[in-house]
């Protein structure tokens, strides 16, 4: 499930997202402990018994720009990240990863925008 949306509001623009996704992962040979074994690591831990995974993720994401003053144009990104998922067969855990993240932006133009001319 995917959503998507963008407006102005006031004279800033805004835009918005959200996505969610619920998996079924059949027979993993990865280890119990470790929602995405393909994140960030150079191999996989081996587990010894195959198990399902089920596993919920959600992608929250927003972007504010501002108008143009003069030259310059700011903005600000944010996104947060939260995934959620347990081996079937392995009762020892229940794996949660959440990620945060806030990105400021700075523009100059260096011709001269139309609006304000």
């Amino acid at each position: 499930m995917e959503t998507e949306g963008r407006t102005l509001l006031d004279s800033f623009y805004v835009a918005g997202k959200f996505t969610y996704r619920r998996e079924a992962i059949h027979d993993a040979n990865f280890n119990a402990s470790v929602i995405d074994p393909f994140r960030g690591m150079p191999f996989i831990i081996a587990d010894n018994n195959p198990s399902d995974w089920v596993q919920q993720h959600y992608d929250l994401g927003f972007r504010v720009a501002s108008p143009a003053y003069g030259r310059w144009s700011l903005g600000l990104a944010g996104s947060y990240k939260a995934a959620s998922g347990a081996k079937q067969r392995d009762v020892r855990t229940e794996n949660n990863f959440y990620s945060l993240s806030v990105t400021p932006g700075v523009v100059y133009s260096i011709s001269r925008s139309i609006t304000s001319a």
